[in-house]
């Protein structure tokens, strides 16, 4: 009861370690988007590719039936749809962290970011149409992203950004009341 009586001051200004590991998540977040938006470009070609893929693969039951057909064309669409709710869930972990001080977010981050890295592989894997293709930037994307995650790992649990978050998320209790 005392505790709602006495003044609880808003935290400081976040450490520049936290606001750096914060970008990092939020650009490894976002490095999903080219991977999305190569697997729209070459949407008819993925489709094909895996239409022929799924046609051979023994694995699926009965080689050239219908559902391999089905599967092929809705396959993409499924790794969109992941790649775009995980990178959305990694956004809702930052914004917890730096609206409410959560220190739950982060934990969550490193375990929906364990789950992004092999659905970005993926998509990124997807996007391509042959795979005879030349190696480009884009291929370097996703480990482009683990890095940026882990970087992210490390600066968010580092002292300074620990005793930050501890003052946010005391404050944010303190106002709700």
């Amino acid at each position: 009861m005392q505790r709602k009586t006495e003044e609880i001051p808003p935290p400081p200004v976040p450490p520049a370690q936290l606001t750096l590991g914060w970008w990092s998540w939020r650009i490894a977040a976002l490095l999903v988007l080219p991977a999305v938006v190569q697997i729209l470009a070459n949407l008819d070609g993925v489709q094909a590719r895996l239409a022929r893929e799924f046609a051979t693969d023994p694995g699926l039951g009965t080689p050239g039936t219908e559902s391999a057909t089905e599967m092929a064309r809705l396959a993409p669409w499924g790794v969109i749809m992941a790649s775009t709710v995980l990178m959305i869930a990694l956004l809702v972990c930052v914004a917890m962290m730096r609206r409410l001080g959560s220190r739950a977010a982060r934990y969550a981050i490193i375990v929906i970011g364990l789950i992004t890295i092999p659905i970005t592989s993926l998509a990124y894997g997807m996007g391509q149409v042959t795979a005879d293709s030349a190696p480009t930037l884009l291929d370097l994307l996703p480990m482009a992203q683990v890095v940026l995650m882990a970087a992210g790992t490390v600066l968010t649990f580092l002292r300074p950004s620990t005793d930050w978050l501890y003052l946010a998320h005391e404050y944010w209790e303190f106002e709700r009341g």
